[in-house]
């Protein structure tokens, strides 16, 4: 691309790669604010040249284990925005924004798990990389959550019992309903928190064919309340048959909240 940055090999630093990743958390929320507000391709393709600079810092300054393919992903979709701009394709080159978005969404919890590593001279830099990153707290409950609730749940405690059970076999680092706060006049208690992922995670239990709307309406409120304390989010909604499209309704939510997971468990 014309206007692809030259960098030249920047030492190992923590607080170098930490700025950067925080850099480049801001723009991406800049970034997913402008597509929401459907501003013109040029902004957000000016949006997407500066945020092309400090991905290619942050390849620069990432230890050289790191799973390189996200990077690539992240490369990949920057390109395609520059690409459609010009060819003033608006749809395509919003879809590539938006999976920009989502790549960092992945790779934002291992950055900052290298980060703090390397920030701290810890000796055991292996053991904190291989921590529980949130793409293994959602890949762990979507694989295997149904296999351990035999019998169709009739409470939502139930679900929770089977997703603690979960974090305790894999030897999770999480407290169960241990942080309360309050936002306005209401008090907050996420099901689940992990301190060091700054993530609260909520299960919902979905076994009637009303409870759809409740739990849409349900997520939605607790985004606002839960964001008062937490970066990161991830809804688990355990269902028995009632949600006819789980893509259509993890991802309804989803494009418009970032750094929020939300998973429908079907049993």
């Amino acid at each position: 691309m014309k206007w692809l940055p030259e960098l030249t090999s920047k030492q190992l630093d923590g607080q170098l790669l930490l700025s950067v990743a925080e850099r480049i958390d801001k723009q991406i929320l800049h970034l997913n604010s402008s597509i929401l507000e459907n501003e013109s391709r040029l902004v957000i393709a000016t949006q997407t040249m500066f945020l092309l600079k400090d991905v290619l810092m942050l390849e620069e300054v990432m230890p050289f284990s790191f799973e390189e393919r996200t990077f690539s992903d992240m490369r990949r979709h920057l390109h395609f925005v520059d690409y459609y701009n010009e060819r003033e394709n608006y749809e395509m080159m919003l879809h590539n924004a938006n999976d920009l978005i989502y790549d960092f969404k992945v790779i934002k919890p291992q950055i900052l798990d290298y980060a703090r590593a390397i920030s701290e001279g810890s000796k055991e830099i292996k053991k904190t990389i291989r921590a529980p990153t949130i793409e293994d707290i959602v890949n762990v409950v979507t694989d295997k959550l149904r296999s351990i609730i035999r019998k169709i749940p009739k409470h939502e405690r139930e679900v929770q019992d089977a997703i603690e059970t979960l974090f305790l076999i894999k030897e999770y680092d999480f407290e169960r309903e241990k942080v309360k706060f309050e936002y306005s006049t209401k008090s907050y208690q996420p099901d689940f928190t992990f301190e060091s992922l700054n993530l609260a995670v909520d299960a919902k239990l979905c076994n009637s064919e009303n409870d759809e709307k409740d739990i849409i309406d349900q997520i939605n409120a607790d985004i606002v309340g839960y964001r008062t304390k937490f970066d990161n989010l991830l809804f688990l909604v355990y269902d028995i048959g009632c949600i006819r499209d789980a893509v259509k309704f993890a991802q309804g939510i989803e494009k418009h909240n970032i750094n929020v997971w939300v998973r429908v468990i079907k049993h």
